[in-house]
């Protein structure tokens, strides 16, 4: 069952959520075809278990690829760049978990009465070049690190537009949710911790709409061109 799920994760399907096996397959085919040859009856719920499991499991993996830059062995732009994809598969798991409906942080515009260049078309200017010059003239692992870096510069981009409200928004909720007037580090090490030991539980009122929420909107900023994203924000209720 956990390599049955393991093949559904989202993650491995490249884009093509129509087709969560691998991205080429279905369920029910994959499912018949397991059984016809091993004789052995799927459990769909033990199946879809290891399939947030997988989710989960690569969420974590992408977070020690950011640990890698930070501290060693790898500090090339690839790994921070990974460990932002660790809301990729936090989405997956909203998805699987707790969907519904979900409101969107509206970026803000990036207005300036300065003469000088703003911070965000310095970035432009720079992600174009990376995606252009760079590009046009590397091949092999340069041209691939080139587009890595202009897709990291288009995170800072949305986090500058839309990170701000977002974590004020989170607060916000999560102040709401305990009663407490601390600080957001604090109040999700809280709630961490309260999920982990079983003291708040899912079912709480309005915990499933935050953790939805807050990860949707990450995700928004980390990389909405991702699948799972596109399914938090258009599946129909």
């Amino acid at each position: 069952m956990r390599d049955l799920g393991w093949i559904c994760t989202n993650s491995w399907r490249f884009g093509r959520s129509d087709l969560p096996v691998g991205g080429f397959g279905h369920y029910e085919d994959l499912f018949a075809g397991y059984e016809s040859v091993s004789g052995r009856e799927v459990n769909r719920n033990h199946v879809k278990f290891w399939e947030v499991y997988g989710s989960f499991w690569w969420a974590v993996g992408c977070l020690g690829m950011a640990e890698h830059y930070r501290i060693g062995p790898d500090q090339t732009v690839e790994r921070p760049a990974i460990g932002r994809r660790s809301s990729e598969c936090q989405v997956d798991c909203v998805n699987l978990l707790i969907p519904g409906s979900v409101t969107l942080v509206v970026p803000t515009s990036f207005d300036s009465q300065l003469d000088m260049p703003r911070a965000d078309e310095l970035l432009f200017s720079v992600r174009d070049y990376l995606r252009g010059d760079v590009m046009d003239s590397t091949t092999g692992r340069t041209n691939f690190l080139a587009r890595v870096a202009a897709n990291s510069l288009d995170i800072v981009l949305r986090e500058m537009a839309s990170g701000p409200e977002h974590r004020r928004l989170e607060l916000e909720r999560l102040r709401l949710l305990f009663a407490r007037d601390a600080k957001l580090p604090d109040l999700r090490w809280r709630l961490v911790n309260g999920l982990r030991d079983g003291s708040i539980r899912l079912e709480t009122p309005d915990l499933a709409e935050h953790l939805r929420f807050t990860v949707v909107n990450q995700i928004a900023i980390d990389q909405p061109k991702y699948s799972g994203f596109k399914t938090a924000v258009d599946r129909e209720r």
